[in-house]
């Protein structure tokens, strides 16, 4: 993916919580957790500038830039 990012880009994610009772009830939903998804771009070398871990019930949403 930073093939095709410029310096300074923001990216969102939305990705399945299974950290939460909803996400866990969904059996289609990938087994991702903040931490998982912190950890896989932090790895990447990407900044992680902002999460949202409570607006849904199932799911979070992560920010990250280059």
């Amino acid at each position: 993916m930073k093939r095709i990012l410029k310096a300074g880009a923001n990216v969102v994610i939305h990705y399945s919580d299974k950290t939460k009772v909803t996400g866990q009830l969904n059996e289609s939903f990938a087994e991702s957790t903040p931490t998982k998804m912190r950890s896989m771009l932090l790895e990447a070398g990407y900044e992680v500038c902002e999460e949202d871990l409570t607006s849904m019930w199932h799911s979070s949403i992560i920010r990250f830039a280059i």
